[in-house]
């Protein structure tokens, strides 16, 4: 895994949950149409930054566990993301839930095939 397709794959995993996160704002209540979006701008950059620093932690802690234990395959990757989602399964609500899911699910999937090589696995 070289280090710039697995920084590729992290902007694009945390971009793809940040949209996610995002649009699940509009599953909790919040209407928001293609006008309102500079509005809603704080909104979007707030649960980037909060996306940014759950990877850092959560996904960082994930990416060391897996170099020490050799997991290198891409389906450790994929459940290594839905993985870190899970502590966002005690937030209650079901929205929320599907979103932490959605976004694991994808995010591994893009580490998996974006910053893995294919000879690696």
């Amino acid at each position: 895994m070289s280090k710039l397709s697995l920084f590729i794959s992290i902007i694009l995993s945390w971009l793809i949950a940040t949209i996610i996160h995002s649009v699940s704002f509009r599953w909790d209540g919040i209407n928001f149409s293609i006008s309102s979006i500079l509005e809603l701008m704080p909104l979007f950059l707030l649960t980037g930054a909060f996306i940014a620093i759950y990877f850092a932690i959560i996904g960082g802690a994930a990416l060391l566990v897996m170099r020490k234990l050799k997991c290198y395959r891409r389906y450790h990757y994929i459940l290594a993301g839905v993985l870190c989602s899970l502590p966002m399964l005690f937030s209650g609500e079901v929205e929320w839930q599907i979103a932490a899911i959605l976004s694991g699910v994808i995010s591994g999937i893009l580490i998996a095939f974006v910053g893995v090589r294919a000879h690696a696995t």
